[in-house]
């Protein structure tokens, strides 16, 4: 149909990638997974850093607690990463 063209052969062979992509995902269940039952059940922690760049406070790490019941967040900054055991305190 189309002049100048090469035709591509089908190949016989899959790779593993296209295997894995084209995989059914199972849904996920709501409400029955395990949620947090109470403030502080379970709670998400992040540290990132070092940032290149101090923010006003000279802190080149922040910290995150996100609580999973409440979904309330609360962010320190800090300067070295050895301050994150004082944050529990």
């Amino acid at each position: 149909m189309v002049k100048g063209f090469t035709l591509i052969e089908k190949q016989d062979r899959l790779c593993e990638g296209c295997i894995l992509g084209k995989h059914h995902r199972e849904t996920f269940l709501v409400g029955k997974s395990i949620r947090e039952k109470a403030r502080l059940y379970i709670v998400h922690l992040h540290l990132c850093g070092p940032m290149q760049t101090p923010s006003i406070g000279g802190g080149y790490y922040f910290l995150t607690f996100i609580d999973g019941y409440k979904r309330k967040a609360c962010v320190y900054f800090l300067r070295k990463k050895s301050e994150v055991l004082q944050c529990f305190c």
